[in-house]
């Protein structure tokens, strides 16, 4: 499988199932020649073989029937793992997830699967390792309130991942490509959590800011505004809820958010329409419209840095067109 193409698994029950065919029939021509032969020297062979023939399959039937219970759920097929592996950091992390992605997480549980994987690769130098792992262990420390640990397994986790982001650039680089930051943003949205957690907003800022680069998920700009309010930035905590609208208005939680934030700092503007028990955003209000001028601004400076010019294009259109947002500010 990794003969002509290296492509990041060196063993899988998968890749065995077009050759078993193969194998089947080796088998079944070996049993059915050795059958043949056989009696000349050794009578009892005609019953011996299909014997232990008829034995082999059923073993391995079993085997089959018994794994299928390991496919159950998630849990069930990464403890199964866990216990064949246990010296892979992969299975420990996947039992990990698997116990953060049930209805009720098991913090604990995670906390102790993804420990032994760190275990396994924190001996290893940072291009060798994974962030991911880092990123899991930094979610259970915070969510269980250990901030310290947290801080210090994000921050090696961001060091391996800007040691990857290296090691990718320079690869597409030396074959002519240009490309924009890869990385792993819920290492990034823990980091600025944590740091805001310990009244550090701005360090906040530069992890969000950082993973927003990286993939302008919603909760980046929500987290970015939220950093922005506790260091009193109350216009460009409202210019960052709007910036998430510009790259996807169908957030809903985000006009909830910017709604909210105008209530409480600028009430008596006209920033809101409200019909009945409805709020909107008011676009023709001049604070509104400046405000996502500037924030489609930004956007389009984002997209610019991702190297992504055909979504920068369609912010500046979107804005001068169909805002209003003078043209020069995208120029």
């Amino acid at each position: 499988s990794n003969f002509f193409v290296l492509i990041g698994s060196i063993m899988a029950e998968r890749f065995l199932y077009l050759p078993s065919i193969g194998f089947a029939g080796c088998l079944v021509w070996a049993a059915r020649a050795t059958y043949r032969r056989a009696p000349a020297r050794w009578p009892a062979a005609r019953t011996v073989l299909p014997v232990a023939l008829a034995l082999a399959c059923l073993a391995l039937a079993t085997g089959t029937y018994a794994r299928n219970f390991d496919w159950h759920d998630e849990r069930s097929l990464w403890t199964s793992a866990v216990r064949a592996a246990p010296g892979s950091y992969k299975t420990h992390h996947n039992m990990a997830i698997a116990f953060l992605s049930q209805p009720q997480p098991d913090f604990a549980g995670a906390t102790r699967e993804v420990e032994q994987s760190l275990v396994i690769l924190d001996p290893l130098p940072d291009t060798r390792s994974l962030p991911s792992v880092y990123a899991t262990a930094g979610l259970c420390y915070r969510t269980r309130g250990d901030l310290s640990k947290a801080l210090a397994v994000l921050l090696r986790g961001r060091n391996i991942d800007r040691a990857w982001n290296d090691a990718v650039s320079l690869r597409n680089r030396l074959d002519g490509k240009s490309i924009s930051a890869v990385g792993t943003p819920p290492l990034y949205l823990d980091l600025g959590r944590v740091y805001l957690a310990l009244a550090q907003p701005e360090n906040a800022l530069e992890a969000f800011r950082y993973g927003r680069s990286i993939d302008p998920q919603p909760e980046f700009f929500l987290e970015i505004s939220r950093a922005c309010r506790t260091m009193g930035q109350f216009e460009q905590a409202a210019i960052s809820l709007l910036e998430g609208l510009v790259v996807d208005p169908t957030q809903t939680r985000l006009v909830s958010e910017v709604a909210r934030l105008y209530q409480e700092t600028e009430p008596r503007s006209c920033a809101l329409n409200n019909i009945g028990k409805s709020v909107s955003l008011n676009l023709a209000c001049p604070l509104v419209h400046t405000q996502l001028c500037a924030a489609s601004h930004n956007v389009l400076e984002m997209y610019l840095q991702m190297r992504d010019p055909a979504s920068a294009t369609a912010t500046a259109q979107k804005a001068v067109r169909s805002l209003g947002c003078p043209s020069e500010m995208f120029r």
